[in-house]
């Protein structure tokens, strides 16, 4: 369930990146109204008055747009019964 929620609201906050908003302005159904209330709640977006539209805050951008996996070096691991043979 709760999978299926987070890729919900992935794919609302990608459409608040293009369009400036989760849903047309005639849908209010309750989901969609409680969609909004946990990205403003969670920080993911906020409202520009100016703008009179939803924008993305870098947290959800980075929801959004996954940043690429970072390399990694891998590290030896010596025991202390091995360093004390050598």
């Amino acid at each position: 369930m709760k999978r299926t929620i987070d890729a919900k609201l992935v794919a609302a906050l990608a459409r608040v990146e293009q369009c400036g908003d989760m849903a047309p302005d005639s849908d209010h159904s309750p989901s969609t109204m409680i969609m909004r209330h946990w990205a403003v709640r969670d920080d993911l977006m906020r409202w520009d008055c100016e703008e009179r539209r939803y924008f993305l805050t870098p947290r959800g951008t980075a929801l959004v747009r996954p940043s690429r996996p970072q390399a990694f070096t891998l590290l030896p691991f010596n025991r202390r019964a091995d360093r004390r043979a050598g």
